[in-house]
């Protein structure tokens, strides 16, 4: 948030689903509420970590669906410990939000959260993630590739149950307790949706890229929102 807001070329608002009025956020405006569908068309992209998606209502969870596919949205999706659990184990009147992410959720993480490594795992990067642009944290493929061998990895990502058909897997997190018949986790991976683009991570932990140099934590960002963001800028829009 703070990275974004600082960005000459980004307008960025805030709805902070713990947030209460009167709470200071850097940010162009602070939501508090999901936007509704005419102020939700005017969003280019959403980063949502770990939203508690449950707590909306099927006209916004629908309107939300409608401007992945339709008005060519970017959403950026970041499964998490606290919520995503309970998105994953949600009845089936939730499964047009579950289709919005491009793997199997699985509701195991929560059963998980007291078994934490005190190791960091490496990412495991497929074919189609070494050759990814928006995930070269320099200009050159050679270095950026040098940069991701120096990054340490990461210690938690959330489970899943393989990837949806037509999903794109950009890495996988390579731990042997949460291995299941589909594989290691995905760590990374994105799927069109209509005219619209979803970006799934699997860990909140790519901050731990702050610890090698800022830049490359700014960069991941920057470029994985533009990538996302393609359909609505070749609408016109700048910001």
């Amino acid at each position: 948030r703070n990275m974004l807001f600082r960005h000459p070329s980004i307008d960025v608002d805030v709805h902070l689903q713990t947030g209460t009025p009167g709470m200071s956020q850097d940010a162009n405006d602070i939501l508090f509420a999901f936007p509704d569908r005419s102020e939700l068309f005017e969003y280019d992209v959403i980063i949502a970590f770990d939203s508690q998606w449950t707590v909306l209502t099927s006209e916004q969870v629908e309107s939300l669906a409608q401007w992945v596919s339709l008005e060519a949205g970017g959403l950026i999706l970041v499964a998490g410990d606290v919520n995503t659990p309970s998105l994953a184990a949600a009845s089936g009147e939730w499964e047009p939000l579950r289709d919005l992410y491009p793997v199997g959720l699985s509701p195991l993480a929560a059963e998980l959260r007291d078994d934490d490594s005190i190791q960091p795992r490496r990412i495991e990067w497929t074919d189609a993630g070494r050759e990814a642009g928006f995930f070269q944290l320099t200009d050159d493929p050679i270095t950026s590739a040098a940069v991701w061998e120096r990054f340490p990895g990461m210690f938690r990502s959330y489970p899943s149950h393989g990837q949806k058909a037509g999903a794109t897997i950009y890495a996988l997190f390579p731990d042997p307790r949460l291995q299941t018949e589909y594989g290691f986790p995905v760590l990374m991976a994105s799927q069109f949706y209509g005219e619209g683009r979803i970006l799934y991570f699997g860990s909140a932990e790519f901050w731990l890229l702050r610890s090698i140099d800022e830049e490359y934590y700014d960069r991941l960002w920057i470029k994985s929102i533009r990538e996302v963001g393609q359909g609505r800028m070749r609408r016109g829009t700048k910001r």
